[in-house]
């Protein structure tokens, strides 16, 4: 089983948090610990408004959950829309080659915290303005280390997921940049390879399930919300 797996897997069982396992020895133990103490170990809690970040798999109704949102007052930062600003400024193309290759390129630039590091003045303004903030589409594992460097316990992470067979279909029959399954299949091996997805996805603090209606969805998401701010 290749590492990475490997830990999102301890990661998803409880005795991962508390080291108790008798299957695992002393020094995995002793490792375990120092994983909770470097990633798990909280800031002290910042005077800001919490900041809900969406994750999930392109196609899972990220889109749809930032809408109502929206439309419930809360001020967006869109990660995605770093990537079609720089298309715009280059002329380029809007594309998923193209996007892939934007977002690649910033990531060299930037590091794997790119999109997180470019949003926090934004995150910032907003959040001085007394808004209730999301980011929609926060990608990789280093984007929500950036981002709980930053705002300690306020950074919420929220998982939106379907079925992969829901997904791909929704893909296909959107308006904007729709993607065949053989497209969509790339994409998520692509994003799970390459920049981290499945960490925020494993850690999340929410999840919520999309494989029904807008209204079931926007339902779930009340009581999320509900959560979040009780």
């Amino acid at each position: 089983m290749p590492v990475i797996f490997f830990f999102f897997y301890l990661m998803r069982k409880k005795r991962f948090y508390t080291g108790k396992n008798p299957g695992f020895g002393k020094k995995t133990r002793k490792r375990s610990s120092c994983l909770i103490k470097k990633y798990l170990t909280p800031k002290p809690e910042n005077p800001v408004n919490k900041v809900i970040a969406l994750t999930g798999m392109c196609g899972s109704g990220k889109s749809a959950a930032a809408a109502k949102l929206e439309e419930k007052g809360f001020a967006k930062v869109y990660f995605g829309g770093i990537t079609m600003n720089e298309l715009k400024k280059r002329g380029m193309e809007i594309s998923e080659s193209n996007e892939r290759m934007i977002r690649e390129e910033l990531r060299q630039k930037h590091g794997m915290a790119a999109f997180a590091l470019l949003s926090i003045s934004e995150i910032n303004r907003l959040l001085e303005n007394n808004k209730k903030v999301f980011i929609d589409g926060l990608y990789s594992w280093s984007e929500y280390r950036a981002l709980r460097e930053t705002y300690g316990e306020n950074i919420v992470l929220l998982e939106i997921f379907s079925d992969k067979n829901i997904r791909y279909d929704r893909l296909a029959q959107r308006k904007i940049r729709p993607l065949t399954r053989e497209q969509a299949a790339g994409r998520d091996i692509t994003e799970i390879e390459n920049i981290e997805k499945g960490g925020p996805i494993a850690f999340s603090d929410y999840k919520l399930e999309n494989n029904g209606s807008l209204t079931e969805l926007y339902r779930r998401l009340e009581k999320i919300l509900d959560l979040v701010y009780s």
